[in-house]
């Protein structure tokens, strides 16, 4: 009934106001190369990664990065990570990485393209095993090691954590840290306690 005549499922589609036939619209619309048309139901269909991916086949990066940043989507700023990724912007690349929690991809490039003063938060907010091998790479590089101590006294808190032991993992966090002197200060000031 609709198949001979576009327009008229257009008009359909429309008036249905539903996001999944405003994806599915979007889609048919892409494949005939009607990207403004395509990326309109895109929009109304809150379909950002496919918005993303348009703009940056129009080569419009900076315009998809804006849109990838503003929607939150993690899939879109994994996209335009990969972009910025196979145009060699490796800084920005790892921040939309970072953006799309892909943590192993940033911390791959990191690594590639030593930018070794990002590699410590990112293997923190990644946790588990990536703590422990960053705190390993540090451990060759001179002037590091500080780091490398870092990184495994948070791993060592985290599975205190884990397993229970708060003690154990607080005082660990504060020599990961260095609070340990603020708590000292706290403790043997009592007028500190009390205007906290």
């Amino acid at each position: 009934m609709f198949a001979d005549s576009p327009k008229i499922l257009e008009g359909y589609v429309r008036r249905k106001r539903e996001p999944e036939l405003h994806a599915w619209w979007a889609r048919y619309l892409e494949s005939i190369g009607e990207l403004e048309g395509a990326m309109g139901f895109y929009s109304a269909a809150k379909d950002n990664l496919s918005l993303v991916r348009i703009k940056c086949t129009q080569g419009k990066l900076e315009e998809a990065a804006n849109l990838a940043i503003e929607s939150k989507d993690k899939a879109a700023c994994y996209h335009v990570a990969r972009i910025f990724e196979a145009e060699g912007d490796y800084s920005k690349a790892v921040d939309f990485y970072t953006k799309a929690h892909a943590y192993n991809s940033a911390i791959r490039l990191v690594k590639e393209h030593d930018m070794r003063d990002l590699l410590a938060n990112l293997c923190l907010m990644a946790g588990g095993s990536e703590i422990v091998e960053a705190a390993r790479y540090f451990e060759d590089i001179p002037g590091y090691t500080h780091q490398a101590v870092m990184l495994y006294h948070k791993r060592a808190a985290e599975f205190f954590a884990n397993n229970q032991n708060y003690e154990k993992a607080v005082e660990l966090l504060c020599l990961a840290k260095g609070v340990s002197k603020i708590f000292g200060f706290l403790f043997s000031s009592p007028k500190v306690i009390l205007r906290l």
